[in-house]
Order: structure tokens, then C-alpha cells, then sequence
């Protein structure tokens, strides 16, 4: 169960959040099927979805969220999602933006509700300082009224520097230009806002069913490889179940309902309004269909190069299970591999490195899997071996399936229970 209050956005109930201005949306409803109609959606800034150990969970995020834009009593990320709301033209999916404040008698809220943190690599040393980080977030539209959640769009942003020398990154700083797209970053949250919004089918009327990665699954050798890259497969589960949840909602356009592993769900969200103080009891609905991640394990292969270089080949495995919820009948149901061939500086052989490449490999071959589900010409790369190279490094994906019909099928199932705009 989520919980939404419903009261005034000038008097913050969180103490540390401050949002001064609400949006009025208009009509979140494809014009084609709805044109004349105009519904106001309000625009209720950042919350949380969180859960027991939530001070943890966020930690760095919550501090991101005290700091003020300048010149105002507004928080900095809160303004930049209004800003990045405001410079899309949302005319061909019946959005209109309105500054003007709250819209009495609205049928529609929605928010951005993050979810999870993630610091994927924090290593410092003589010679250099990397840094990356996850920010892992859902767009949440609901019915008032009806007290119904119509959609829940997972939205990640990605965070990689480097650094010369030993450096003291400020994390609160890092998560809130996660936020807000500050130091160019392109995949932040203020910047799927600005360059995926208007292309996501926000009421569920296209037919289709609702989605959710569940809770990873692992073979038992899995144990024994987290140990060697120092990280409980729990942590690991949790992160890959996240990534995947993001990827196929990314690449499906498609609703998702939060991954539950992630300890992000099953507590309060706080959705402020300029008037009133009536608690909106909204429930996630059950999925149709379960995804599920079989993690198979990963192997490091060195061989010395020179004095301070080694040649590093790491492989990882992985299953890809999509079934109906309620009958376990199994739609698709593939093996993956991946490999990625690069040189290791001596000094950088450590725990922290490897398992931020094990991760960023899992995540980069969920997304291919994903895609190339949607994707037919992808799909056949995937299956013969689709490879990138560079002169300092080699990366390969490949779908494990001989057979291209059995393929073909699969992945058509899983589009035909997908949502479908009637645009697409």
C-alpha cells in the first residue's frame, strides 16, 4: 500500500523538502483518442518511495534535496524538473503546462518519487579518484478520484567521473546533478523529462498487461563469485533487479510496477497539495507478468602484458524468464552472455573496480536483451554476436539461442502483452 496526503505543498511535511510551486498539467491522454478533452494533472514535485532503513537508502540523495536554487526558498532539483517540464513541447499529448498554481477539482496528480541510490564504485587512491553512481526514481501518475495508479515510469540516472589524484567527492552534490543534469550529464532525471516524456503513453488504455521484475534468482556458484569481488548477492540481486527495471521500461515505453526487492516499496509516498489534508490510500496493482533475472555467475581471465598492464577478459551469464502471474505460464525464456576484454592498470587491480564492471556489464546487457526483444534486426545480431571494439577495449553481447524461430515467437508474446499506443 502507498499513501498519498493530500495537503497544502506550502507547508512541507518532511522537513527537509520545501516545494513552493505546484504545476497544473492539462491531459496526460493521447490527443488522438481524446482531442477537446482537457483534464488537469498536478505536478507535486519529489517524493519518496521508501522503506524501513529509508535514512540509509537515500541518504545522500535527502541532502541533495536541502539545497537551495539560488535566489529562492525553492529546492535546486524540485526547480529543475519545473524547468525541464516547462521547455518541452507537450502539445501533441495533450499537456499544458500552467504556472498558475493548484488546480481545484483535478482529476489526475503526478510525481517523481525516488526510490534508491545506488554507489557503484567510490575508489580513492594516490593516482586517481572514480566515481559511479545510480539514482533510481519513478514517475507516478494517478487518479484522485478513483484512487487507481495509472502508471509508474521507473526513470535512472547515471553518474560516471574520474579524477587525477585523491579527491573528496561531495555525494550530495554528485546525486543532486544527477537530478538536475548539472556538469552536462545527459542521463539524468531532469533530462528524461525533457527528452522522453512526451513519448510515454500515460493512461493505461492501450490494452496490454502490467509488468514487474521480481527478486533475481541465482545458481550457487554466484555466492562464491560475490565474495571474490567483495559484495553479498543480495546487494548485487538488488542492484541488477533495479537496472532491469529501469531497462524495460525504458525500452518497452511501457508502465512497470517498482521492483519490491529494492526496499523502495510497501511504505509512504507524500504527494503535497495546495489545499486540503485528505489521505489518498493508493495501492500498487499486481502484475500480470513477472520478469525474472537468473544471475549464472562471472569469471575473470588476466593475462600480463607489461610490467603495470594486464589483459583482463570478464564474461558474465545470465537468464531472462518473462511468465504470467497468475497461471505460471512461461512466455520467454533466454540465456545470455557477455564479455568484456580490457587492459588493467596494476594499481586499479582491486574489489571495488571489479565489481563496478561486473555491474555495468549486467546492466549493459539487460538493456541489450530488452531491446533487442522490441528490436528484430538486434535480435539477430544478438543470436550470431554483436561486438564493439576500440583499441584499449573489446565488449560482446550474445543471445545463447539457436534456434531464430523459437526467438521470433518469444519475443512477439511478450510485445502482444506489452501496452500499445495506437501511434506506434
Amino acid at each position: 500500500m502507498v499513501s498519498f496526503t493530500r495537503r497544502s505543498i506550502l507547508k512541507a511535511s518532511i522537513p527537509i523538502l520545501s516545494f513552493p510551486t505546484v504545476v497544473s498539467l492539462h491531459s496526460f491522454i493521447s490527443s488522438k483518442a481524446y482531442s477537446g478533452i482537457s483534464e488537469s494533472v498536478n505536478w507535486a514535485g519529489i517524493s519518496y518511495l521508501s522503506g524501513d532503513r529509508k535514512q540509509v537508502d537515500l541518504n545522500f540523495t535527502r541532502k541533495a534535496l536541502e539545497i537551495k536554487a539560488p535566489g529562492s526558498n525553492q529546492s535546486k532539483a524540485n526547480k529543475a524538473l519545473l524547468d525541464a517540464l516547462s521547455s518541452v513541447n507537450l502539445q501533441d499529448v495533450g499537456l499544458n503546462l500552467d504556472f498558475s498554481g493548484y488546480a481545484r477539482g483535478a482529476r489526475f496528480g503526478m510525481i517523481f518519487a525516488l526510490a534508491n541510490e545506488l554507489i557503484i564504485k567510490l575508489d580513492k587512491q594516490k593516482d586517481y579518484t572514480d566515481v559511479v553512481l545510480r539514482l533510481v526514481g519513478y514517475n507516478i501518475l494517478f487518479n484522485i478520484e478513483k484512487r487507481d495508479i495509472l502508471s509508474t515510469f521507473p526513470v535512472r540516472a547515471k553518474y560516471l567521473q574520474s579524477y587525477e589524484g585523491p579527491v573528496n567527492v561531495d555525494l550530495p552534490k554528485a546525486f543532486l546533478e544527477m537530478i538536475t543534469g548539472g556538469l552536462g550529464l545527459n542521463d539524468s532525471i531532469a533530462s528524461w523529462y525533457t527528452s522522453k516524456l512526451a513519448s510515454y503513453p500515460f493512461e493505461l488504455k492501450y490494452g496490454g498487461g502490467s509488468f514487474q521484475v521480481v527478486a533475481p534468482i541465482h545458481r550457487d556458484r554466484v555466492r562464491k563469485d560475490c565474495a571474490a569481488i567483495d559484495i553479498t548477492v543480495d546487494k548485487i540481486s538488488d542492484m541488477i533487479g533495479l537496472a532491469a527495471t529501469t531497462a524495460f521500461g525504458d525500452v518497452m515505453k511501457a508502465p512497470i510496477i517498482p521492483f519490491r526487492k529494492s526496499r523502495a516499496t510497501g511504505a509512504d509516498m507524500l504527494v503535497r497539495f495546495a489545499t486540503g489534508s485528505e489521505t489518498i490510500g493508493l495501492a500498487l496493482p499486481s502484475p500480470d507478468y513477472a520478469v525474472e533475472i537468473m544471475l549464472r555467475g562471472w569469471q575473470f581471465k588476466e593475462e600480463q602484458v607489461t610490467e603495470h598492464r594486464k589483459q583482463v577478459g570478464l564474461a558474465v551469464g545470465m537468464n531472462i524468464r518473462i511468465y504470467e502471474t497468475y497461471s505460471n505460464k512461461e512466455i520467454f525464456s533466454q540465456r545470455y552472455r557477455a564479455i568484456h576484454k580490457y587492459l588493467e592498470m596494476v594499481n586499479k587491480d582491486n574489489a571495488s573496480s571489479r565489481r563496478s564492471r561486473v555491474y555495468i556489464l549486467y546492466e549493459g546487457l539487460v538493456e541489450q536483451a530488452f531491446n533487442a526483444i522490441a528490436d528484430v534486426s538486434l535480435r539477430k545480431r544478438l543470436v550470431e554476436g554483436e561486438t564493439r571494439s576500440t583499441e584499449d577495449m573489446e565488449l560482446s553481447y550474445k543471445l545463447m539461442q539457436d534456434n531464430l524461430a523459437i526467438l521470433n515467437k518469444e519475443s512477439d508474446e511478450v510485445m502482444v502483452a506489452v501496452p500499445q499506443p495506437e501511434d506506434w
